[in-house]
């Protein structure tokens, strides 16, 4: 794994009420993004070696995932 690993975003989750936070890392270097959301230091779900070559598409699809 690289030394470069980024969070480049992490917003409230819709309809969260604050508690649960979408957050898309990577390797900006690379190209390769990921997302999660956590609420209270757990994962409760994430994109699982994707390999998104973008943070705002890794977002889109984690805010849609989050909006189901």
């Amino acid at each position: 794994m690289s030394e470069n690993i980024t969070t480049f975003y992490r917003i409230p989750a819709p309809y969260s009420m604050g508690d649960t936070f979408i957050e898309v890392w990577g390797d900006g270097e690379n190209a390769w993004y990921e997302w999660r959301a956590v609420q209270g230091g757990k994962i409760l779900k994430e994109s699982k070696e994707q390999g998104y070559g973008s943070p705002e598409i890794a977002l889109r699809d984690a805010l849609i995932a989050m909006s189901e």
